[in-house]
């Protein structure tokens, strides 16, 4: 047996982020012919999907997700932007050239 709405789908808001948790791509630039691409959504959240398929998405409290194939399964790692492994210097430093674009800062 399954649940009916308590209301009637008429009389619920037609607004659907009222409904859901509306989360959009808000700009995005595509440096894809020598880094990747970057992108700024609605809650505030940025990322980068680099040429070699790793990425990397923001977290607003100074922390990222640092995400790379590994044997066809995605592993997401977490890190501070003042802590993080060496190898990823040059990308950390291009993440924040595409969130000053992003954001409007030089």
């Amino acid at each position: 047996m399954s649940k009916s709405p308590t209301k009637p789908l008429s009389s619920q808001s037609n607004n659907l982020a009222d409904t859901f948790p509306f989360i959009a791509v808000k700009k995005w630039i595509d440096y894809s012919s020598k880094y990747g691409i970057g992108y700024a959504l609605t809650n505030g959240s940025c990322g980068v999907y680099f040429n070699d398929s790793s990425k990397m998405v923001s977290i607003t409290d100074g922390r990222f997700f640092y995400i790379d194939k590994i044997a066809k399964e995605d592993v997401y790692k977490k890190y501070s932007f003042t802590e993080y492994p060496q190898e990823l210097k040059k990308k950390v430093s291009l993440f924040g050239h595409f969130k000053g674009y992003l954001y409007g800062q030089s």
